[in-house]
């Protein structure tokens, strides 16, 4: 089975909830264990990395961090996340 890759690319805030993109992953590998997260964004990442370690989504999250060029990321994904609250 195809791996599908679900992305959210903007700078790492509380407001954009990529922390919620990396929750709801770890209720969507209890379904199907083809997919990733690809977290692409710059600032602080210690705390998405963190909450990944803890959740045991190593095999399934990947944190980026800044990209100079976020298309390279983009073209990556099956599905585009938009989390934030604004």
């Amino acid at each position: 089975p195809e791996v599908i890759t679900f992305g959210i690319v903007g700078v790492l805030d509380h407001n954009k909830r990529q922390m919620e993109a990396v929750i709801a992953m770890s209720e969507v590998v209890k379904i199907n264990k083809n997919v990733r997260l690809l977290v692409v964004g710059g600032g602080d990442v210690k705390k998405l990395k963190s909450a990944v370690n803890k959740l045991k989504l190593n095999d399934y999250v990947e944190v980026l961090g800044d990209m100079k060029n976020p298309f390279d990321a983009f073209i990556k994904l099956d599905v585009y996340l938009m989390c934030s609250m604004r």
